[in-house]
């Protein structure tokens, strides 16, 4: 679910499903993905959040 909410871009509702997961009963690939997931969140809010400033900003000449 968190991979599906990642491609849409949606990373609120990825982070979400990422903190309702279990972490004691994984396997190492499936942790090592989580992880990857969850910087990808954390990276995709960071733009996210840059984007808009960066839209509304005027460059003097």
């Amino acid at each position: 679910m968190a991979r599906a909410n990642v491609q849409r871009d949606e990373y609120k509702l990825a982070e979400m499903a990422l903190d309702q997961l279990i972490l004691e009963n994984l396997r190492f690939p499936q942790f090592q993905q989580i992880y990857f997931l969850r910087i990808i969140v954390a990276v995709g809010e960071g733009e996210k959040q840059k984007k808009p400033k960066m839209e509304h900003s005027i460059i003097p000449k």
